[in-house]
């Protein structure tokens, strides 16, 4: 059971790579997450990023690539992510 939700944990990881990467390209013009304002290191555990994006005011928040990136739907007001 424990290998099967690595596995799959893993999966997730990987798909959000891609959608990262293919948004970060600049082939998709606008999106509704940024990297959190008061998260400003690196993280390990999305909880952990999920309750500092929710005090920032966004819907949710998760530990992608070692960035805490929050999610806030709110149809794109941050434009592209900045370069860190």
């Amino acid at each position: 059971m424990a290998k099967t939700s690595k596995s799959v944990g893993l999966s997730v990881l990987f798909v959000m790579f891609i959608v990262f990467a293919v948004a970060d390209s600049g082939l998709v013009g606008c999106r509704d997450w940024s990297y959190s304002s008061t998260w400003q290191g690196s993280c390990l555990w999305s909880p952990n990023c999920n309750k500092a994006c929710t005090k920032e005011g966004a819907t949710a928040g998760a530990c992608v690539l070692f960035k805490c990136v929050c999610y806030d739907g709110k149809g794109c007001p941050q434009g592209r992510l900045p370069a860190h």
